[in-house]
């Protein structure tokens, strides 16, 4: 007699022709837009495993999963050999992967229906984590959740998960059929002749998501590129003809600074691969960062300046520096502190929307202060984060991460960023657990110093504490 099919149980479905391990899950646990696509009674919601996303299944074609029989004999292993471009390119290779995954790792634990809910949506926000490190936005046609894929579950047993019986709810997109990788990169800079400093704030970049099927492959390529794309270089005309208009570019800005009229005072700091010029005042400089202004230097033609773009310690775009450069001349960067009947806040920054888009911008300038050892900065920056204290889960989680990236070179302001860090996670750390397990598991299990600083600040009741331990 077969088992109940009950929410939480692990059983066997036909998809794509072959049987794969699911767990049936209760409607009121799956996304409420994939609830309502429901097609018929017999329809019952389900985790797929391996893909790890919902589909449908009819209950009336579910097997029983035996953890004891090899599903799996006959199916070759591609992994010990695997090459990225035959994975891209070979759909069979994909599904064998993803449904020996299924089996070998998913299945075999039976985990229920409400600890898959807290994997997808922890592992959606790990990945909009990485979207926000890496500055990417989602186009404006993509899905707004990965982790579903409608699937007929009409009465035919052999197609009951079929592809050709799939439909996508609206701006949604089935599996792991888009897997682009974030691809870092300078975001380009538009000189505009009528300003002195041009920057481009609004060019923007836009990739798909990496699905957590995908994640191996990251570290299978051990490079930083996206390893889906197809190599689209130029040919040698175009790079020929994009190296002109580089130097086209440098010789412009440069042609500015030498026909400005000769200012007493004025230092220009030239920033980026354009040679993108910033122009400040030398006492600036030369009372708040030592760093800069060991590299001064004088020409007849460019007078006093600072070639920064040729310091390999210090790779800064110009978008990147226009922040330091408002603190140089201002003492400030937006936004800025200022005092209110309740205390300080950030100008114009009111809405739980605008603090997280402000603790985004303050913890960048935090990371391109400390590539030039600019310790006045650093520790502005981490006032201002002061005053957006609390931020949400996942921003905090991103500050974290990304001041882990900052140069370390033995400052106070290093020591004062940890500290608020620190008790900041440990404060909201069952909070975190609850919310953003595999964002925090993530960054607490590579960085070993700021974990151990976290443990040691988490509440002293030792009950408490190993709870949170064990669960990370």
């Amino acid at each position: 007699m077969s088992p109940p099919k009950t929410a939480g149980s692990t059983w066997l479905a036909t998809y794509d022709g072959e049987l794969w391990p699911v767990v049936l899950c209760r409607d009121e646990l799956a996304p409420k837009p994939f609830i309502d696509s429901r097609s018929s009674p017999n329809a019952v919601p389900a985790v797929l495993l391996g893909k790890r996303i919902y589909i449908w299944v009819n209950e009336n074609y579910l097997q029983a999963f035996d953890p004891s029989k090899d599903y799996l004999e006959g199916l070759p292993n591609f992994l010990a050999s695997l090459n990225v471009e035959t994975y891209r390119h070979n759909k069979d290779i994909q599904r064998s992967h993803l449904r020996r995954k299924a089996f070998i790792e998913d299945a075999i634990h039976f985990n229920d229906d409400a600890w898959w809910k807290n994997y997808i949506e922890s592992n959606r926000a790990a990945r909009h984590l990485d979207r926000k490190l890496s500055g990417k936005r989602r186009p404006h046609n993509a899905s707004t959740d990965d982790d579903i894929q409608i699937v007929s579950s009409r009465n035919s047993k052999s197609s009951s998960l079929g592809p050709e019986k799939r439909r996508k709810l609206p701006n949604a997109r089935a599996g792991m059929n888009s897997g682009q990788l974030p691809t870092p990169g300078p975001t380009p800079i538009k000189i505009r002749s009528s300003q002195s400093i041009a920057i481009d704030a609004n060019d923007a970049r836009v990739d798909d998501d990496l699905s957590d099927n995908e994640d191996f492959l990251v570290h299978q390529s051990k490079i930083k590129s996206d390893p889906f794309v197809q190599d689209s270089s130029d040919s040698e005309d175009d790079e020929d003809s994009k190296e002109q208009q580089l130097l086209a570019t440098r010789e412009r800005n440069k042609k500015r600074v030498k026909d400005k009229a000769p200012t007493y005072n004025d230092l220009t700091i030239f920033v980026g691969e354009e040679h993108t010029p910033f122009s400040v005042k030398t006492d600036a400089v030369q009372h708040k960062c030592d760093f800069l202004w060991e590299r001064k230097q004088y020409t007849d033609d460019l007078k006093l300046h600072i070639n920064l773009c040729e310091e390999t310690q210090a790779k800064i775009q110009a978008k990147e520096f226009e922040p330091v450069w408002q603190y140089l001349t201002r003492r400030e960067f937006t936004p800025r502190i200022i005092d209110s009947d309740s205390g300080q806040k950030l100008e114009k920054v009111f809405m739980e929307e605008q603090k997280d888009d402000a603790a985004m911008k303050i913890i960048q300038v935090y990371v391109t202060a400390s590539k030039i050892h600019f310790e006045a900065l650093q520790l502005l920056c981490v006032n201002k984060l002061r005053v957006l204290y609390p931020l949400s889960s996942s921003t905090l989680l991103i500050v974290a991460t990304m001041s882990e990236m900052a140069e370390k070179w033995d400052c106070d302001a290093e020591t004062e960023m940890k500290g608020w860090l620190v008790d900041h996670v440990a404060e909201r750390f069952m909070t975190l657990i609850g919310r953003e397990s595999i964002a925090l598991h993530r960054l607490l299990s590579e960085h070993e110093d700021l974990r151990e600083s976290v443990f040691e600040r988490l509440p002293m009741h030792k009950d408490g504490r190993m709870r949170g331990e064990d669960r990370i």
